[in-house]
């Protein structure tokens, strides 16, 4: 789903789940900034299917949980969804 705010700015809302795996899904809300051509990733609602590390804490989890961009990892050379929490506002895509 495409969607332009207020002043003009583009977001795109992606969802995708697994068909073998009803844990395995993401649900993405990515800013497109103009004159580039990638999404950049604001948040990234994952199931739980995979465990997740936080490069710089060091701190890891398998859980449901909710990728944030931070300009911490961002200052770092990082991917934008390298940091996540752990979650238990959803437990299926959903939102329940």
């Amino acid at each position: 789903m495409s969607i332009t705010g207020s002043a003009g700015s583009r977001f795109r809302l992606l969802i995708r789940q697994s068909p073998f795996n009803p844990l395995d899904f993401s649900v993405i809300l990515g800013y497109l900034p103009e004159n580039v051509s990638g999404l950049f990733r604001l948040r990234r609602y994952n199931g739980k299917s995979h465990k997740h590390t936080n490069r710089i804490e060091g701190s890891k989890f398998y859980e449901f949980h909710i990728h944030i961009a931070t300009e911490r990892y961002q200052d770092r050379g990082m991917d934008e969804d390298g940091f996540a929490e752990p979650t238990s506002r959803f437990s299926d895509l959903n939102g329940r």
